[in-house]
C-alpha cells in the first residue's frame, strides 16, 4: 500500500513539474489573435481568396510586420519566410454549407493587424468579383431572360384577358356553380318524395294525397260502411247484400286500378326526375370544370409573374453590388487561444501523470 502511494506521489510530482515547464513555455509564447470577416461567395471564391496575387496585393496595402505573422515554431527554428507566404499560412477560408457565405479568418500576434488583414482580403475579393463594370452588350445579354419572361406573361394575358381581373371573372362562375348545385339538390328532393309516395302506396294508402286515389278510397270506404250497416238488417243471401258486395268489389277494383295508374305515373315522374338530375349534374360538372380551368389559368398567370420577378431579381443580383456582395467586418479580437492553452496544459498534466504512474508500476512488477 505504501509503495503504491509513493508511486502516485512520484507521478503527481513529475506531472506537476512537466506541466509547470510547459506553462512557462506557453507563457513565453506571444499571444495569438483570430479575426474573421464574412463575405458573400461560393466554393470558387475560396480559390480566389487564397490565390497568390490577391495575398500579395493585400500585403502591399496593409504592410504587416513579419513578426506579427510569424508563428512560435518559425521563431524557434529561425525560419525565414516572406510575408505573403506567412499570411497564406495564417489564413483560413471556410464556406458555410447551403448559406452562400465565406468566413475569412486571419491569425496574427496583433489583434488590429488580424482585423485589418481579414477586412482587406474581403474587400480585395469583392473588388475582383464585382460585376458592375459590364459592357452594354453584356448587360443586354443578362437582361434577356427578363425580357423573355415579360414577353411570355404579356402573350398569356393576351390569350386570357379575363385574368386581368381574376376575382371579377370568378364571381359569375361561382354564382353559376351555386345555381347548378341548388338545381341538383331540388331534383334529389323530388326523387326522394317520389320514392316515399311509392312506399306509401304499398304500405298505407291513406297517407296518399293523389286525387284519383283519394276519390277511389272514399268510394270504397263509403260502400264498406253501407255493407256493414246492411249486414245488421239483411242476411248474406239477400238481394241487396249481394248487390252491395258486388259494388264493394267494383270499388276495390277501381282503387287497385287507381293505385296502379298512380304508380305508373310515379315511375314516369321518377324517370323524368332522374333524367333531369343527370342533366343538372352535367351542368354542375361543366360549371366546376370551367371554374377549375379559370383557377388553373390564374395559377399559370401567377407562375409567369413569379418567373418574371425571379428573372429580374437575378438580373439585379448580378448587376447591383449591394444585393450580391456584402461582408461583415472583422473587429480586433481578444486572445483566441487562451482557453485552448489551458486545455493543453491540463492534457499535458494528465498524460504525464498516467505515463509516469504506469511506467513505475510496470517497473515495480518486473
Amino acid at each position: 500500500m505504501k509503495a503504491t502511494v509513493n508511486l502516485i506521489w512520484n507521478a503527481l510530482l513529475t506531472a506537476v513539474v512537466v506541466t509547470l515547464l510547459a506553462g512557462l513555455f506557453v507563457a513565453a509564447m506571444p499571444p495569438v489573435y483570430l479575426a474573421t470577416a464574412t463575405v458573400k461567395g461560393d466554393a470558387d471564391g475560396i480559390l480566389i481568396i487564397r490565390s497568390g496575387d490577391l495575398i500579395a496585393e493585400v500585403t502591399r496595402v496593409v504592410k504587416p510586420q513579419p513578426d506579427d505573422l510569424r508563428s512560435w515554431l518559425q521563431e524557434l527554428t529561425s525560419e525565414s519566410t516572406d510575408v505573403p507566404t506567412m499570411l497564406k499560412q495564417n489564413l483560413t477560408v471556410e464556406a458555410r454549407p447551403g448559406e452562400g457565405w465565406l468566413d475569412i479568418t486571419v491569425q496574427a500576434r496583433v489583434s488590429v493587424t488580424a482585423a485589418r488583414l481579414a477586412n482587406e482580403i474581403a474587400s480585395a475579393y469583392l473588388s475582383r468579383v464585382d460585376q458592375n463594370n459590364l459592357t452594354p452588350e453584356a448587360m443586354a445579354m443578362l437582361f434577356q431572360p427578363v425580357e423573355d419572361a415579360e414577353a411570355a406573361l404579356v402573350a398569356f394575358l393576351d390569350q386570357h384577358p379575363e385574368l386581368a381581373s381574376f376575382r371579377a371573372a370568378l364571381q359569375p362562375l361561382d354564382r353559376e356553380l351555386q345555381l347548378r348545385a341548388r338545381q341538383v339538390e331540388t331534383v334529389e328532393n323530388k326523387l326522394a318524395q317520389i320514392d316515399e309516395q311509392r312506399r306509401a302506396a304499398k304500405s298505407d294508402v291513406t297517407q296518399l294525397r293523389e286525387a284519383s286515389v283519394v276519390r277511389a278510397l272514399q268510394r270504397r270506404d263509403s260502400v264498406k260502411q253501407r255493407v256493414a250497416e246492411m249486414e245488421t238488417r239483411y242476411g248474406s243471401q239477400h238481394q241487396k247484400m249481394i248487390a252491395v258486395r258486388a259494388e264493394l268489389r267494383e270499388t276495390e277494383q277501381q282503387l287497385s286500378q287507381a293505385l296502379a295508374d298512380f304508380d305508373t305515373r310515379l315511375q314516369q315522374r321518377g324517370r323524368d326526375a332522374r333524367a333531369e338530375r343527370a342533366k343538372a349534374e352535367t351542368a354542375l360538372q361543366l360549371a366546376k370544370a370551367e371554374r377549375e380551368a379559370l383557377v388553373e389559368r390564374e395559377a399559370r398567370h401567377q407562375q409567369l409573374k413569379l418567373a418574371r420577378e425571379s428573372a429580374l431579381a437575378r438580373y439585379n443580383g448580378i448587376t447591383q453590388e449591394q444585393k450580391r456582395y456584402e461582408f461583415s467586418e472583422a473587429v480586433p479580437p481578444p486572445n483566441s487561444l487562451g482557453f485552448a492553452q489551458l486545455v493543453s496544459l491540463l492534457a499535458i498534466f494528465f498524460v504525464t501523470f498516467l505515463a509516469v504512474f504506469l511506467a513505475s508500476l510496470l517497473r515495480r512488477q518486473e
